[in-house]
């Protein structure tokens, strides 16, 4: 009778630990089932359905491409510049008919391929102007206009560069001093012996000249060294790798920062343009204008006239006749020699050049 009784006793205590379990299980299941229903909680193999996106109603729109990412100017539009990565498609923007215009470009095979004239962000549409004639070249060279010619300068020697933007247009002006020396006039007898032509007898009111050895006359002289030149790519910053040596530090590399610009001009000013750096002239850019001409208010291009101011100290050979400002004296050179020249002075006060170097005298006999 006993083992009868601890035989029974086992089992129900069985039964009733697993009763508790499954009302346990029966809970949990109960609450996420209710947490999943609620949006609380989301049970991965509860979610097996298949959830039909719902798509915009596109009917009567017209699918227009646009730039995914960010494309910079001279590049050659490729697929990955039109291919939307998170979601594996190219990118379209659906469009009214409205407001499609004639310059939209609305296949992706006009634009794949195409060269873009300046950089085009992201989610834009792309138009007939954003691109160069077929057959242009990807590069800084697209930029370049039909016959003109590109540099690559340091912005330090075109000063005046700074700001300038791709397309824009700009003239260089050089000034540079000249310095010319010439001999004083000891004398009225020597101003006599020594000055030629048709006019050296108006000299007799010279007077006396202090003697030196030399004169030096300032002369300034202003020229347009580039007309109409283009920026084809801005100011950019690139790093060169300067080398040192010591015998303290040794061996040293240091990268120095260096701003560089191109730009294009014509050909002839492209020798105008180095030969003024070789002489270390001084330059400015002056900028053209960026507005377009209209009806109301016209565009007139003028060209930077050319200038030369000369500065005549007292004593040269120039101003030895200030008593009679009708004649002037210039320095001539006539068969390979330098001779001192007799000329009128016109109503402005600028003398009069000879027009060739063997003008007869008055007298006739060509002396």
């Amino acid at each position: 009778m006993q083992k009868t009784y601890a035989g029974r006793s086992r089992r129900s205590g069985t039964s009733l630990s697993m009763l508790a379990v499954a009302i346990l299980v029966v809970g949990l299941v109960g609450g996420a089932l209710l947490l999943h229903a609620a949006g609380v909680v989301k049970i991965p193999f509860l979610g097996t359905e298949k959830q039909v996106a719902t798509e915009p109603d596109r009917r009567g729109l017209i699918a227009v491409p646009i730039s995914a990412v960010s494309i910079p100017a001279y590049s050659q539009v490729v697929r990955e510049h039109v291919w939307d990565t998170r979601h594996g498609r190219l990118t379209y923007i659906h469009m009214l008919p409205s407001d499609v215009t004639s310059e939209v470009l609305t296949s992706m095979d006009s634009v794949i391929g195409g060269v873009l004239r300046k950089e085009k962000p992201p989610g834009y549409v792309f138009t007939k102007f954003d691109f160069f004639p077929k057959g242009t070249r990807p590069g800084p060279s697209a930029g370049i206009p039909p016959g003109k010619r590109a540099l690559r300068m340091a912005a330090k020697d075109l000063p005046g560069l700074h700001g300038l933007k791709q397309g824009d247009a700009f003239d260089v002006v050089m000034a540079i001093e000249v310095e010319i020396e010439e001999p004083r006039v000891a004398s009225v007898a020597a101003a006599r012996s020594t000055i030629e032509g048709p006019y050296a007898p108006l000299v007799g009111a010279l007077g006396g000249v202090t003697p030196a050895a030399k004169v030096v006359r300032r002369r300034a002289e202003v020229r347009t060294l580039v007309k109409a030149g283009v920026v084809v790519e801005p100011i950019s910053t690139r790093k060169e790798i300067e080398t040192s040596s010591s015998l303290m530090r040794g061996t040293r590399h240091e990268a120095k920062p260096i701003e560089e610009i191109v730009i294009a001009v014509d050909p002839d000013e492209v020798s105008a343009l180095q030969q003024a750096l070789a002489i270390k002239a001084t330059l400015h850019v002056a900028m053209r204008s960026g507005q377009t001409a209209t009806d109301a208010n016209p565009v007139e291009e003028r060209d930077i006239p050319d200038l030369d101011v000369e500065i005549v100290p007292p004593g040269s050979a120039s101003a030895v006749n200030p008593s009679n400002p009708t004649v002037r004296i210039i320095e001539v050179i006539q068969g390979g020699k330098k001779k001192l020249l007799a000329v009128p002075v016109g109503s402005t006060g600028e003398g009069e050049k000879p027009q060739d170097s063997e003008t007869p005298s008055p007298s006739g006999d060509g002396k």
